[in-house]
């Protein structure tokens, strides 16, 4: 089967594998700090109840309808996020027991949420979340939580796994070091929009798999990503969520009631692009 991995077609589940769950080593912290070390992913089939799930996107549904058709509705999928239903997911008991678990101690969230609704041709580029959110927990881990079921053809994550280990260095110690607030790239701050960049240079197997309501992907800030291309006339509604130790510091553009966000308007007009910065780090 042929999937758009970004724009590039690849084919399922050769070229593009499956990613594994991990559903047996849950309530075992050591086990799944193991899988994590290995794979730069933990995949959880079901880790949230189909009900919880479906009540969320039908709220958000409902905010969207309302967005476009009443007058002087005007909210943005941040403030919808933060409605009752999608909150009862996205911080639910069950999330802050995981990490609580996992990191040993009690765990922090961003009080930021990334909700989105993604259209007919569009995806999301590879990149790290680092050069997002890199100011301060090394620490922070990213929850993908899909409000619906997502076959790939609707735009489901994609993993490159392998890209957080040792053979990827050049890649952390360069492009991963890259600040889009300070170092305001042109193009901002995907690195490629093509997979088979990566993993020519670098190696790794990109792996995605289709969705049910209630499954979640956590991963770290060091595991290159981005999303396969939504080829439906269907909107694909998906957020990213961050969890933390409490013990460490929280990056100040995405946490707390006074936070900032990314910062600045636009690059000048003489700002440097991604591939001016790739032939700079010699990658």
């Amino acid at each position: 089967m042929e999937i758009q991995v970004c724009k590039t077609s690849m084919d399922f589940p050769t070229e593009l594998g499956m990613l594994r769950d991990a559903n047996a080593l849950l309530g075992q912290p050591q086990e799944l700090r193991d899988r994590m070390a290995e794979d730069g992913y933990l995949l959880f089939r079901g880790f949230h109840s189909r009900r919880l799930v479906a009540a969320a996107r039908e709220r958000i549904l409902e905010e969207m309808k309302r967005n476009q058709f009443e007058s002087g509705q005007h909210r943005s999928m941040k403030e919808i996020a933060c409605e009752p239903e999608v909150m009862a997911v996205l911080e639910s008991p069950a999330l802050f027991d995981f990490f609580a678990g996992y990191f040993g101690e009690g765990a922090l969230t961003f009080d930021e949420k990334w909700l989105r609704a993604v259209p007919h041709g569009a995806y999301t580029g590879l990149h790290y979340d680092i050069v997002y959110m890199g100011r301060g927990s090394q620490r922070l881990h990213t929850v993908w939580t899909p409000f619906g079921d997502l076959p790939m053809q609707l735009g489901t994550l994609a993993i490159c796994v392998g890209s957080h280990m040792p053979q990827f260095a050049r890649l952390q110690e360069t492009y991963g070091r890259h600040d889009v607030d300070r170092d305001k790239l042109k193009d901002g701050g995907w690195y490629s929009h093509d997979p088979r960049e990566v993993t020519t240079k670098f190696g790794g197997t990109w792996k995605s798999c289709d969705f049910q309501m209630g499954d979640i992907v956590v991963f770290p800030m060091y595991t290159m990503h981005c999303s396969t291309r939504n080829m439906t006339d269907e909107i694909r509604l998906s957020c990213d969520i961050r969890f933390q130790p409490a013990s460490d510091p929280a990056d100040q553009r995405w946490a707390g009631p006074n936070r900032t966000g990314h910062s600045g308007g636009p690059p000048l007009g003489d700002a440097k692009t991604m591939d001016d910065a790739k032939k700079e780090w010699g990658v």
